[in-house]
């Protein structure tokens, strides 16, 4: 059987580089969203610029799922959760919806009501729930993975593929294809309301306990050159894009097997690249899940209706700085935050030690 360390593994600054990649590709799908950018509203039909959006979409359509696959990387060192961790984050949600709604109000953008203001104190955001769930739940998966022979270990994982990600994207697909009104989630292995697009917690879990699985395998997995990886990750860029024209939906949900497939294959390849401790991506990175919280506020306000009717260049470089200048912006407010909270988090943590401890 596999041993595992007791401490987690350190940051990996090629890692991080790849979770800040992620929270700008997260930004640039919330430029296309038809509700927040609407860059999908404003461009013409069958242009250049609708087949670069779509591209740029099935490259980023993956991102979220980088993110659960990075936890599960390096979270299956331990088998220690603080109970803080979890309640830090979902304050975090609460106080960045309410110095939004507070600042809204301020410049005007926001009228003031009793229900909108305990709207913005209410924590609703299915990242951040799911992923405390996660979070919790995480030791137990770990222990169970460890438990398992690197034969069964594998069985296990293709399983929850098959079941999981092959066969609800399947009956998705299915659904498309026969063009029937009849309703077909009954035959979907996630709920009865069908895969939800993996906005769902057992998606959270099979891309963990893949990540997990890599994170286990990392001195023995076969090295796959990274052209071959890169070689993968384009030709199932090209299949998503093409799909995307026949329907939206079932191309980019995040459990479909090639978006999860696509995100494995964007992780091996940062995983193998050369990189040192770099203090400045480090300290970039920390501040991911902060722009994550923060950067619907500012999409709006990234002139893409005017850049979707530029050329194809201009249109990629402008997403690409307006996505990074988001960031940039994003940026300063975490580390006010993190130095005006993080003492508190630091006391409560020696007051209430309260935590999961699977190793002892």
């Amino acid at each position: 059987m596999l041993q595992k360390s007791s401490k987690p593994q350190a940051r990996q600054s090629n890692i991080e580089l790849l979770r800040i990649l992620a929270i700008v590709g997260v930004i640039i799908l919330h430029f296309n969203n038809r509700d927040m950018g609407g860059g999908f509203t404003y461009v013409a039909a069958n242009s250049v610029n609708e087949w670069l959006l779509r591209i740029m979409e099935s490259l980023f359509a993956c991102a979220v799922n980088v993110f659960i696959l990075i936890s599960g990387y390096f979270m299956c060192a331990t088998n220690k959760r603080n109970i803080i961790k979890p309640v830090q984050l979902i304050v975090q949600v609460i106080a960045f919806s309410a110095g939004t709604y507070m600042l809204f109000l301020i410049i005007g953008k926001e009228t003031f009501s009793i229900k909108s203001m305990i709207g913005s104190l209410v924590p609703n955001n299915y990242f951040a729930v799911l992923y405390v769930t996660l979070y919790l739940i995480s030791p137990y998966i770990n222990v169970l993975m460890l438990k398992l022979s690197e034969t069964k270990r594998t069985q296990f994982l293709l399983l929850l593929f098959l079941l999981f990600s092959v066969w609800p994207s399947f009956v998705d697909v299915f659904t498309v294809l026969v063009h029937s009104n009849r309703n077909w989630n009954g035959l979907s292995t996630i709920g009865a309301w069908g895969s939800q697009w993996g906005y769902t917690i057992v998606n959270f879990c099979l891309l963990y306990i893949i990540g997990a699985y890599i994170g286990l395998r990392q001195n023995k997995g076969r090295h796959y050159k990274t052209i071959y990886l890169f070689l993968v990750l384009c030709t199932l860029i090209t299949l998503l894009t093409v799909w995307s024209k026949v329907d939206e939906n079932t191309a980019w949900e995040y459990c479909s097997p090639l978006v999860i497939a696509e995100s494995i294959i964007l992780f091996l390849i940062f995983l193998r690249i050369p990189m040192g401790n770099n203090k400045v991506i480090n300290r970039l990175a920390r501040a991911a899940f902060s722009v994550f919280l923060l950067h619907s506020s500012l999409v709006p306000y990234a002139g893409i209706e005017k850049l979707t009717q530029e050329n194809a260049l201009l249109l990629w470089g402008g997403y690409c700085l307006a996505a990074a200048m988001i960031y940039l912006l994003c940026w300063p407010v975490y580390e006010i935050y993190n130095k005006l909270t993080s003492w508190i988090w630091q006391r409560l943590s020696r007051k209430i030690p309260f935590s999961i401890d699977l190793e002892n």
